[in-house]
């Protein structure tokens, strides 16, 4: 699912641009999360500083790393729990150091993870969102 801004060119590179998206005038009752943000898009059309510029924001992209960055590390303070009670039940001591100790290991590790999915996606360009019509 992909939706469409408007924004307008504050840097360029040599494929990319950094843009800064326009608050919707259609919603102004609804506080979008995106506006006034800077976003890092494709330049494949060659857009000069200070146009203003449509942007292909793909939504499957961002649910996917709201995933990474919010629900993964919880899931994985969760399990360390219930790993720490497994292991607490099979020593039969009466501690909940185990599930304290295994749930800042599984959230450490989750953590890592989204710095390691970060760094490994951060030059491909299929990734990034991407200007497709210049407006002005």
């Amino acid at each position: 699912m992909k939706i469409q801004k408007i924004g307008t060119v504050i840097y360029l590179d040599e494929y990319s641009a950094k843009v800064k998206i326009k608050k919707s005038k259609k919603y102004n009752f609804y506080c979008d999360c995106q506006e006034n943000k800077i976003l890092t898009v494709n330049n494949n059309i060659n857009a000069k500083l200070g146009d203003e510029v449509f942007i292909e924001i793909n939504r499957l992209k961002n649910i996917k790393l709201m995933y990474i960055c919010y629900i993964q590390p919880v899931i994985f303070i969760v399990i360390g729990m219930l790993c720490g009670e497994i292991i607490k039940q099979s020593l039969n001591q009466p501690s909940i150091f185990y599930n304290y100790i295994f749930s800042l290991i599984f959230f450490t590790i989750g953590i890592i993870y989204k710095d390691y999915y970060k760094e490994k996606n951060k030059h491909k360009i299929e990734n990034n969102h991407k200007i497709v019509k210049i407006i002005s």
